[in-house]
C-alpha cells in the first residue's frame, strides 16, 4: 500500500478545496471571526475568502486550483465537532460557474481513524499514508463527501428556519474520500526554556493534548 503523493495545499484537487473551504467552525462575533485557527489557515493556504455575515466561501485572488469566482459554497447546517465522534460536518450549497451546476453536498473532515468506516470505497494505502504523516508529527485529517438525496438538499434548504437538519448519522455515512490534510504544528522555540524555568521555580509541569493518546 504505497503513500500518496503530497501536495502543497494551494495545488490540492477542487474537491478537496470545497471540504476545507466550507467544512469549518468559524463564526462571527461582533466584528471579529472566532472558531479554530488552523480551520482559518487552511482556507487561506488554498487562497480562498469566507464571509462570516453570509456563511459563504469562495476562491480568492490567490487560488490556484479554482478561478477567482468560479465557485461560491455556503453552508446551509452545521454538524458541530464531537470529540466523540472525532468529526465535523456539514450541509453546503455549491454553485460552480465552470460546469454551471449547483449541487447540494455533505462535506466532512475528522480523524482518519473515524472517517474511515464512513467512506464507501477505502482507498489502498489510506492507513499507511495517515500513519506515516502522523508519526512525522502532522496533525492528520481525513476529508470526505458525497451528494444529498432529495429529502436530505429539501431539509438543507429549510434549516435556517427550522434550526434542525437530517439525521447526523444518515449525513455522516456513504462518503466519497478526498484526501488528507496533514498540518505542522512546531513547538515553540521558547518552549524548553519556558519548561526549565517552571520547573526551577518548583512549578509541577504537565501536558495536556487533544489527542485520543
Amino acid at each position: 500500500g504505497g503513500q500518496g503523493k503530497i501536495t502543497p495545499m494551494d495545488d490540492t484537487s477542487k474537491d478537496a478545496c470545497v471540504v476545507l473551504g466550507a467544512c469549518h467552525s468559524l463564526v462571527q462575533v461582533g466584528e471579529k471571526v472566532v472558531g479554530d485557527p488552523i480551520e482559518m489557515a487552511a482556507i487561506q493556504a488554498i487562497g480562498w475568502e469566507y464571509d462570516p455575515s453570509t456563511q459563504t466561501v469562495k476562491p480568492g485572488k490567490k487560488s490556484k486550483v479554482v478561478q477567482e469566482g468560479d465557485m461560491q459554497g455556503t453552508v446551509l447546517y452545521r454538524y458541530h465537532f464531537s470529540s466523540k465522534l472525532q468529526r465535523m460536518s456539514v450541509l453546503a450549497q455549491i454553485k460552480d460557474k465552470s460546469t454551471h451546476s449547483t449541487s447540494y453536498l455533505a462535506l466532512v473532515k475528522g480523524s482518519p481513524e473515524a472517517l474511515k468506516p464512513l467512506l464507501r470505497t477505502v482507498p489502498a494505502g489510506f492507513d499507511s499514508t495517515y500513519t506515516a504523516l502522523a508519526e512525522d508529527g502532522m496533525r492528520v485529517l481525513a476529508l470526505a463527501m458525497r451528494s444529498l438525496s432529495g429529502d436530505e438538499e429539501g431539509l438543507a434548504k429549510q434549516a435556517s428556519s427550522t434550526g434542525k437538519g437530517p439525521a447526523r448519522e444518515e449525513v455522516e455515512q456513504g462518503l466519497t474520500f478526498v484526501g488528507f490534510v496533514a498540518f505542522s504544528c512546531l513547538v515553540r522555540k521558547d518552549t524548553a526554556e519556558v519548561v526549565k524555568q517552571l520547573q526551577e521555580s518548583s512549578h509541577q509541569v504537565a501536558m495536556a493534548t487533544g489527542d485520543a493518546a
